[in-house]
């Protein structure tokens, strides 16, 4: 019986300690910009080393990328870690010269993605940013 109780209690600390991210938006006019807020929901603290945002398809489990919209360097101008504490969020704000255009005309059927290096992890995460609904 304890054996199970500690298999139980091993599974509930793995599911609890995952990394988990929320990848928010604030879509304006060109004057005010575009805001990318990303969102730490979990208690772990994560470090991104390196994000890149992107327009393109799901394909099943693979994206297919048809333009690369901006990256940690234009935006920062340096590829230095984000640091994001638990229930923490970072916002990037794309302005003047790194605003991108949202409309339907320049999306066509492609959706808006963020694909976010973590620290720790083989693979990054992507989120969708925009579905290219509204």
């Amino acid at each position: 019986m304890s054996m199970i109780l500690d298999i139980v209690k091993f599974i509930w600390e793995q599911l609890n300690n995952r990394t988990r991210i929320e990848v928010g938006r604030d879509f304006r006019d060109r004057h005010n910009g575009n805001k990318v807020i990303i969102r730490n929901v979990g208690n772990a603290p994560i470090i991104i080393t390196n994000w890149e945002l992107f327009q393109g398809n799901r394909r099943g489990y693979r994206w297919k990328e048809s333009k690369r919209i901006a990256d940690q360097y234009d935006l920062l101008s340096d590829y230095s870690d984000l640091k994001l504490e638990g229930y923490k969020s970072v916002t990037l704000e794309f302005g003047e010269d790194n605003y991108f255009d949202w409309s339907h005309a320049a999306l066509g059927t492609d959706q808006i993605y963020i694909r976010l290096y973590i620290a720790g992890k083989r693979r990054p995460v992507v989120r969708e940013v925009y579905d290219g609904r509204y």
